[in-house]
């Protein structure tokens, strides 16, 4: 009986995990039927494993694998739950280290990662402040625009302003014309091998 159980189990989670991953082949290629499956299945398991998370700290995300690709790469869309591994050529090596970094990314949830963001930027300014000239100027100084606007961060107000006199960021940057903070999007990235 007990054994009857533990196989019916990993059954449903096999198949909750193939719904999780779909392959699109634009060229026809070959593409082992259930290698990449195996392989999504996994790296999820072992990152999970290696990092010492729950199931729930780590769940199996959607995955579109595109085969055919005319360059190798990833792309990971967090906020709204995108993540695409795009080969030239089926590659497991390839595909494995894909979904092992996305995986790992996945670690970090949208609020862990704002905050984190948020923490990394503020000790940077406590280090060395960033003035407003400077900050339109670059695409890093952007992120820390962004993060300080934060409607819903009770904290960010008084964090983020600057003593008297001085020209660093704060709130009023926001009625400037700035990003209001961290919408969707923000976490898109491309990333080739």
């Amino acid at each position: 009986m007990r054994t009857s159980a533990t196989l019916l189990i990993m059954l449903a989670a096999a198949c909750i995990s193939q719904a999780q991953l779909k392959v699109e082949n634009r060229d026809h290629l070959v593409v082992p039927s259930e290698r990449p499956q195996i392989i999504y299945a996994t790296a999820c398991r072992v990152v999970r494993e290696e990092f010492h998370l729950k199931d729930a700290e780590l769940r199996d995300f959607p995955l579109t694998l595109v085969v055919g690709s005319p360059e190798d790469r990833y792309e990971d869309d967090h906020d709204a739950g995108i993540y695409r591994i795009y080969l030239r050529v089926w590659d497991e090596k390839k595909f494995a280290v894909g979904v092992m970094r996305l995986a790992i990314e996945g670690m970090i949830n949208t609020q862990r990662r704002d905050h984190l963001v948020w923490e990394i930027l503020t000790r940077a300014n406590a280090i060395m402040p960033v003035n407003a000239a400077d900050a339109r100027a670059s695409q890093a100084r952007d992120a820390h625009r962004t993060l300080f606007c934060l409607p819903d961060d009770p904290d960010a107000a008084a964090l983020t302003r600057p003593p008297a006199g001085d020209q660093s960021l704060s709130r009023a940057t926001c009625a400037e014309g700035l990003s209001p903070g961290l919408g969707s999007g923000t976490s898109v990235a491309a990333h080739q091998y």
